[in-house]
């Protein structure tokens, strides 16, 4: 997950993690942080999206794209979805399209 996309979940108030330390810049297992807030792994967004979260999918690698490689489905009527680079960037974008 890119910088810019963990300084959204801080704004967002992304809930915070029990195992997150409070530091800057600090690697620590699967958590790392932004400007003393903890990044959540996969496992945490999908948590954090609740029964709204369906699937999560990895795009068809004949498709020439750089930023689009995993697709995160919500359960929604209108069937929304966002892409991401990895598993965690679309989850997150998901997690932030249904709390905005």
């Amino acid at each position: 997950m890119d910088y810019e996309l963990a300084k959204e979940l801080q704004k967002a108030k992304f809930p915070k993690s029990k195992d997150w330390v409070e530091h800057s810049t600090l690697m620590k297992g699967n958590y790392f942080m932004v400007d003393g807030y903890g990044v959540p792994n996969l496992s945490e967004l999908i948590e954090a999206c609740g029964e709204e979260f369906e699937m999560l999918t990895k795009r068809d690698d004949n498709i020439d794209t750089e930023t689009a490689k995993w697709m995160a489905y919500s359960r929604e009527e209108d069937a929304d979805s966002c892409d991401g680079k990895s598993p965690e960037e679309a989850v997150a974008n998901l997690w932030l399209l249904l709390t905005l």
